[in-house]
C-alpha cells in the first residue's frame, strides 16, 4: 500500500512564513536525518491522546482523508492498543496526562517504531503524516487542545511554581542512570573509540550511575524555596494589578512606570517560554521548567520589589509632604 503525503494548505502557509527563519537550521541539518522527525515525531506522540479520539471520529464519520480507510483503521488499533499499554506500564509518569508520550516514541514495540517500519525510508511522508493529524486535530477539536495547554500553563502556575524545588535529599545517582542511556547510542561509541577524553567521561559517569554521593539542601535554602514557589502565582498577579494601576495613571505613577516595565517584560518573557512547551510538548518536562528558574526568580524579584515601592510610595503620599 502506498502512502503519499496529503496537501494540507494549513501546514503549508506556516512552513512558507517559517522558511526565512528556519534557513540556517535546515542547511546545517541536511545530513541529519534525526533532526527531519523529531518535531513531527514529538507533536505526534504528545497529543497521541487527542489525534487517536480524531482518528476515532473520523473512522465513525467515513471522512474524506488522504489516507486509505484500512490503513487508517490499522493505525487507529495499533495507537489505542499502545496507549493502553503505556497506562499500564508507566502509570502517572506523565502527570498531566494519563498515558506516557516516552514510551510510545522509544519503546522498541511502540507505535512510532511500527510507523517508522511501515513507512520505511520515506520518512518525508511519515512526517507528513505526523503533521497532517496534528493539525487537523487542532482544526476539529479546538476545545480539547486547548484544555490540554490550559493544563499544561497550571503545572506551572498553580498552586506552587515548580521552577523552585525544595528538596532536603538530592539523590545524585539517578540523573546519571538517565544519562547513560542516552551516552551508549551508536554514534557516541564511535567517538569514544577515537576520542578517549570521551571514552573517560563515558566511563565515569557510568561509575557515579552506581556510586553518586547524596547532596543535602539546608533547611534555610528549603525554606525560602518554599515560601517563593507558593508566592509566585500571588506576588506576580499583585505586580501586574500595580502596572496597571501605574500606566493608567500616569503623572501619578511616573516615578515607577520603568520598574512596571521591566515586570511586564519579565512576565511576558515566562509565560512565552511555558505556553511554547504547553502548545508542542509537556510542563511534566522539569527540564523545561528549570531552565526558567534563574528568569522565574529575577521576575518574582521585580514583582516584589515593584510592589514594595508602591507601598512606600502610597504611604508617603497620605503622609503628605514633609
Amino acid at each position: 500500500m502506498k502512502l503519499v503525503a496529503p496537501k494540507n494548505p494549513t501546514w503549508h502557509r506556516y512552513r512558507t512564513d517559517c522558511d526565512a527563519v528556519l534557513w540556517p537550521e535546515r542547511i546545517l541539518s541536511r545530513k541529519d536525518r534525526a533532526s527531519e522527525t523529531f518535531l513531527p515525531t514529538m507533536l505526534f506522540v504528545i497529543h497521541a491522546h487527542l489525534i487517536r479520539d480524531q482518528m476515532a471520529e473520523d473512522l465513525k464519520k467515513n471522512a474524506q482523508l488522504p489516507y486509505p480507510r484500512e490503513w487508517l483503521e490499522h493505525v487507529y488499533a495499533a495507537l489505542n492498543r499502545e496507549i493502553a499499554k503505556s497506562q499500564t506500564r508507566y502509570p502517572r509518569h506523565y502527570w498531566s496526562f494519563d498515558f506516557d508520550p516516552e514510551y510510545l516514541w522509544f519503546d522498541p514495540s511502540s507505535i512510532v517504531v511500527q510507523l517508522r517500519r511501515e513507512f520505511g525510508s520515506n520518512v518525508s511522508t511519515l512526517c507528513a503524516f505526523y503533521r497532517y493529524y496534528y493539525w487537523r486535530t487542532w482544526q476539529r477539536r479546538p476545545l480539547p487542545a486547548l484544555q490540554k495547554v490550559a493544563r499544561q500553563l497550571s503545572i506551572y502556575y498553580f498552586p506552587g511554581c515548580p521552577a523552585y524545588v525544595p528538596m532536603k535529599i538530592w539523590p545524585l545517582m539517578d540523573v546519571y542512570e538517565r544519562a547513560v542511556p542516552s551516552l551508549e547510542v551508536g554514534e557516541y561509541r564511535e567517538i569514544a573509540q577515537s576520542f578517549p577524553p570521551f571514552s573517560d567521561f563515558i566511563r565515569r559517569t557510568k561509575s557515579l550511575a552506581q556510586n553518586a554521593p547524596v547532596s543535602e539542601q539546608p533547611r534555610l535554602i528549603r525554606v525560602a524555596l518554599t515560601a517563593l514557589a507558593f508566592s509566585y502565582s500571588s506576588s506576580v498577579l499583585l505586580a501586574l494589578i500595580l502596572s496597571a494601576v501605574i500606566f493608567w495613571r500616569r503623572t501619578r505613577w511616573q516615578r515607577l512606570r520603568w520598574l512596571a516595565g521591566l515586570v511586564l517584560f519579565g512576565c511576558a518573557y515566562n509565560a512565552a517560554g511555558c505556553l511554547e512547551v504547553a502548545i508542542a510538548n509537556s510542563l511534566d518536562v522539569h527540564r523545561y521548567i528549570t531552565v526558567q528558574m534563574y528568569a522565574t526568580l529575577l521576575t518574582q524579584s521585580l514583582a516584589l520589589w515593584l510592589i514594595l515601592e508602591f507601598a512606600l510610595d502610597v504611604r508617603q503620599h497620605r503622609r503628605g509632604p514633609v
